[in-house]
């Protein structure tokens, strides 16, 4: 060992990251390839705060040696850290991939595929890590938060009961058990669990943006003199903490009175997110131009090969989010026939299990055999949530990318478009933080071009599908006339009338989209032109509602 990495190491043991620092750089002088220094050399940079540099010297040690699985799991903390999340869920795998026996590693991965919004393959890695690490309570916890994002809020209240009995008093974990009870609508219980949380850990973001839900503040709230002191802290925090202070201040704001302050912090929020994600809105464009040249007779001539099974049971309410899906859903899913799904990824894996794309019409690999296999698939699925039920809804919004081969793998299904002034929509999407993608939602331009983009797609459907199998209902009509809608809506879903229908807010069912307080509440007209308010900071979404640039 040479004079000058003893003098690093012992350095860096005393807590001098400075000096080490110095010192490990002379070292590496003199062994150029030894992967280790740089490690070492890394955890210095970072604790001082130059994470780029650290990111630069763990790509060096990884370099030098590509099996190193501390290393590329150090270098996954460090680039997610930065807001690189898929290049960080990239080497985190890779490290997995060299030890899959070890549990760390593998709920780092879990982790990090949660913030990507990918609930699926973080369970995969979750479960694991318990069944590695039973006694872990941060595994049980990173397993709850997979089954919460994939809406499965009383299984991630069972996997939380395992964390909580490991370590009752676990900041992290009431943090998650406020939001999974916020889901199951026990709103009591959520803000009972929240402000353990806080007690425990004055700084847990996850519970004072649980709480932000939940509550309007007014000046003076002690809630929001918590979240204005770790707005000073802001920049040292993770990107997904720092994401969701800025939502949670700009709730704190706007119910204040000051919209200014709460747009800021939007903007602000809405700018690291956005930096996080990849572009999802070519891929649309593309997928738009591709449907709309599937004009009515070119479909009856696919379905004259054959379609999926004709069956009434499936609902899907699409849309754009923030349009009044999930009213329409738990308004309907009060009905005693009816059973409401959520926003079920089922479509998209019997999509993916027949071998065709996300965005399903490509003339290359769609055939009628895979188009029975959709249909078969996803009513088996169906059937296996609600054996009972006559209609069972999935109101994921981003349906309204896939109506063409639901005309043809679910011919009996009925599709309801939900619409709402798009100002509204707009500015609700952009002020709400979303769990999984929805990168458009972060720049007003963007979120005027997806909204043009899912009007002209599902006008054209609309005209060339039957009024039997699709029908439209304005949010604003929906509020205004509750019954009247809801009456047409359960006949055009060929039911019988139910009364429940009038009384959304008494449905006991869990509820995971970002309207899950709101849909406690009795239905009023109190959202309807709520963007006047903000209109002075709408003009990027207002041009690009007008014009496709």
């Amino acid at each position: 060992m040479s004079n000058s990495l003893a003098q690093a190491r012992a350095l860096r043991k005393r807590g001098q990251a400075a000096q080490a620092v110095q010192a490990y750089l002379a070292a590496i002088q003199t062994q150029p390839k030894g992967a280790r220094l740089y490690g070492e050399l890394a955890e210095c940079l970072f604790g001082l705060g130059r994470f780029d540099d650290a990111e630069l010297a763990l790509r060096k040690a990884v370099e030098l040696k590509p099996d190193d699985a501390t290393q590329r799991g150090n270098l996954s903390m460090v680039l997610a850290r930065a807001g690189k999340l898929g290049a960080a869920i990239d080497q985190a795998r890779e490290a997995t991939r060299l030890t899959p026996k070890e549990a760390p590693l593998r709920l780092r991965l879990a982790r990090l595929l949660l913030s990507a919004g990918q609930p699926d393959e973080a369970e995969r890695h979750a479960r694991e890590a318990t069944r590695r690490a039973v006694r872990d309570p941060e595994a049980w916890v990173t397993l709850a938060g997979a089954l919460l994002l994939g809406e499965r809020a009383k299984e991630a209240e069972e996997a939380l009961g395992q964390a909580l009995a490991l370590a009752p008093t676990d900041p992290e974990a009431l943090a998650l058990g406020a939001d999974i009870l916020l889901s199951l609508g026990r709103m009591g219980d959520a803000e009972v669990r929240a402000r353990a949380a806080l007690a425990r850990w004055p700084e847990s973001v996850n519970a004072l943006a649980t709480l932000a839900k939940l509550k309007t503040f007014t000046p003076g709230d002690p809630d929001w003199t918590a979240i204005e002191t770790l707005l000073k802290k802001a920049d040292s925090l993770g990107p997904n903490d720092a994401v969701s202070l800025r939502f949670a201040a700009a709730k704190a704001l706007e119910d204040q009175g000051d919209l200014d302050g709460a747009f800021d912090q939007l903007a602000q929020g809405n700018a690291l997110k956005g930096r996080t994600l990849p572009d999802d809105l070519p891929p649309v464009e593309a997928h738009v131009a591709a449907m709309v040249t599937w004009d009515g007779p070119r479909l009856a001539a696919f379905a004259s090969d054959g379609v999926g099974p004709d069956d009434p049971l499936p609902v899907f309410i699409v849309g754009m989010p923030r349009s009044g899906t999930t009213l329409l859903e738990q308004m309907l899913a009060s009905h005693g026939a009816v059973h409401g799904a959520g926003e079920t990824l089922l479509l998209d894996h019997c999509l993916a299990e027949a071998g065709l794309s996300a965005y399903a019409l490509d003339p290359g690999v769609i055939t009628p055999e895979r188009v029975r296999r959709v249909g078969e698939g996803y009513l088996a699925g169906l059937r296996a949530m609600a054996p009972e039920a006559k209609r069972i809804i999935n109101k994921t919004p981003a349906n309204w990318l896939h109506l063409g081969i639901l005309r043809l793998a679910l011919p009996g299904a009925r599709i309801i478009h939900s619409r709402r002034d798009p100002l509204d929509v707009g500015w609700s999407c952009y002020k709400n933080l979303f769990g999984r993608g929805h990168a458009w939602t972060t720049d007003l331009s963007r979120l005027g071009r997806y909204q043009r983009l899912q009007d002209r797609l599902t006008a054209h459907w609309a005209a060339i599908l039957s009024p039997e199998r699709i029908t439209a209902v304005d949010y604003e009509a929906l509020v205004g006339d509750l019954e009247g809608e809801a009456r047409r809506l359960v006949a055009f879903l060929g039911l019988d009338w139910d009364p429940a229908c009038l009384h959304p807010a008494e449905t006991e069912r869990a509820v995971h989209s970002l309207s899950k307080v709101q849909v406690r509440a009795p239905v009023h007209k109190g959202s309807v032109g709520k963007w006047r308010k903000v209109e002075s900071h709408l003009e990027p979404l207002k041009r690009a509602l007008e014009t496709d640039e």
